[in-house]
């Protein structure tokens, strides 16, 4: 939950913290915060969450760049550490993915 050691929810929640937005502590709470947007409407700052369904959410990540089609997030690893990953076209990440929110002060 420190910059010393992220879980994915633990990044977001500080991270967001940052810029004076409260967000729960977990993934599953997380996706219950803000408005839900199209893909493409999709904002860096906007939430991306992925699971095996869109009630079972096990991550988190931050858009961080939009590149036409291609979707960007920061997110905490649990191997490789805080990494930015291209998630449209990635096999793991896009069959995963459920929604993005936009939290709103």
């Amino acid at each position: 939950m420190t910059p010393k050691g992220f879980d994915c929810s633990g990044f977001t929640q500080y991270v967001m913290a940052k810029n004076n937005l409260q967000l729960p502590r977990t993934a599953s709470q997380q996706a219950t915060v803000g408005q839900k947007i199209k893909p493409k409407k999709v904002k860096p700052g906007d939430l991306v969450f992925f699971g095996s369904s869109k009630n079972k959410i096990n991550h988190v990540g931050i858009v961080s760049k939009v590149e036409g089609d291609k979707i960007y997030m920061i997110h905490a690893s649990s191997s490789k550490g805080i990494m930015e990953t291209e998630i449209t076209t990635n096999v793991y990440w896009s069959k995963k993915m459920q929604f993005i929110t936009r939290v709103i002060p």
